[in-house]
């Protein structure tokens, strides 16, 4: 037996150097596969939408001189600096905004609508401030109308009045509603039904001649907004409106432009054919805005971490079903962002270090969205935040890290201050 015990000792150096060699060849194949993309996305050009989801609409261009999409290319990723004498003269032409209630609001057009209806459009959720005014943007610069999504607060008639301030050769369209309110619509049938909530309906009338038209194939779902504390020291009912706007408005809204999308497909004879090597010219996208909240446990904010985990999921599998319709999908994870996000919400410590070293701007944002459009990924993780908590999922059982952080969560101070906030009521009754 011992003659035999240099044999099995080399067989088990080999194997091992195999295993080595292995598990090298698989760490780089898994740095290339992830940091490559981000690399090669940091540095991309913005994706020309124009030439991408709109060629066909290229000839209505009005001048005729040249295409949407050749402007585009001229103008992609400048930023105009337009001079003060020129920018006044602007303001004055800037139309004003029909405000009303929590319903549509349309903005007054000094072009025919039906011309207008036949114009590229886009739709985008939250887009008051933050990240989706920063996406209208972005879409405004490319020649694109857009029709606003957001609440009936101060901040919607200001970013629509800058809007048209800096773009009033483009046209907005207003749906001033709540997203987190599900209360049906007035329509008496709707409202024995109770599945269509008043937003989804203000939606609707506003696109209605866009997708009759189909000209409004780009949906960013990015509303929302964040609670913190304990789970349980927060109603019920605000918790759902919160569930509400953060994922169940984005499944409504999605189905409805899905089902639109669909019938103009059809009756427009664009559906790519089984097997043809041939794609559809009428391409379509869908854009939602998730986080990396959720790639580690999320206390003191339960409910957020667990509804842009659902999200990303929802994309995920729905970007296999909706390819034969000619629709690109992208969920994006953006790393922590200075906006509105966290406005009248504790700062916690990790909040402040992010926000002092790695935070990010909504411009910033709203441009790596734009680079990643049309690039054949489905996922984008954005900053490094994103990317040093998606490898330490592949580093640490997300198991383990729970469990070690139930054991320490006396060592955590957030948790020590909720903790208070949650047992002061029980104090004072005593």
């Amino acid at each position: 037996m011992f003659p035999q015990f240099p044999i099995v000792w080399r067989l088990a150096i080999n194997a091992w150097h195999i295993y080595g060699l292995l598990a090298s060849i698989s760490l780089t194949c898994l740095i290339v596969s992830y940091f490559g993309p981000l690399l090669f996305m940091s540095w991309a050009p913005r994706c020309n939408l124009c030439r991408r989801y709109f060629a066909d609409l290229e000839s209505a261009r009005a001048s005729g001189s040249e295409s949407v999409a050749e402007a585009v290319d001229r103008t992609i990723g400048r930023r105009s600096s337009q001079p003060a004498s020129t920018q006044e003269s602007r303001r004055k032409r800037a139309n004003s905004v029909k405000r009303g209630g929590a319903g549509t609001a349309a903005a007054e057009e000094p072009r025919n609508p039906v011309d207008v209806a036949k114009e590229p459009w886009a739709l985008v959720t939250g887009a008051s401030s933050g990240i989706g005014l920063c996406i209208v943007r972005e879409l405004a610069r490319q020649g694109i109308n857009v029709v606003l999504v957001a609440r009936n607060d101060a901040l919607l008639p200001k970013a629509v009045e800058q809007l048209h301030t800096e773009f009033p050769e483009r046209s907005f369209r207003v749906v001033a509603t709540d997203l987190s309110d599900a209360t049906p619509a007035n329509n008496t049938l709707e409202k024995e039904v109770g599945v269509i909530p008043g937003y989804l309906s203000d939606v609707k009338e506003a696109t209605a001649d866009l997708f009759a038209a189909d000209t409004l194939r780009l949906v960013f779902s990015n509303a929302g907004y964040l609670l913190m504390s304990f789970y349980w020291q927060r109603g019920l009912a605000e918790q759902m409106r919160n569930w509400e706007c953060n994922v169940t408005a984005a499944l409504r809204l999605t189905h409805y432009v899905l089902e639109r999308w669909a019938q103009n497909q059809h009756r427009f004879g664009d559906l790519e054919r089984t097997g043809a090597t041939s794609r559809t010219s009428r391409r379509r996208l869908l854009v939602f805005t998730s986080s990396s909240s959720f790639f580690l446990p999320t206390p003191f904010a339960t409910l957020y971490g667990a509804e842009k985990a659902a999200l990303t999921s929802f994309a995920q599998s729905l970007a296999v079903e909706v390819r034969d319709l000619g629709v690109d999908v992208l969920v994006v994870h953006p790393s922590y962002t200075r906006t509105n996000l966290y406005a009248g919400q504790p700062k916690l410590a990790i909040l402040r270090f992010l926000d002092r070293f790695t935070g990010a701007s909504p411009e910033g944002v709203a441009e790596s969205i734009m680079r990643s459009i049309g690039r054949g990924f489905l996922i984008r993780d954005i900053g490094l935040y994103s990317s040093l908590t998606r490898w330490l999922n592949h580093i640490i059982d997300i198991g383990l890290l729970s469990s070690i952080l139930v054991q320490l969560r006396h060592l955590v101070p957030e948790y020590r201050a909720f903790k208070a906030a949650s047992e002061a009521p029980r104090q004072r009754a005593c």
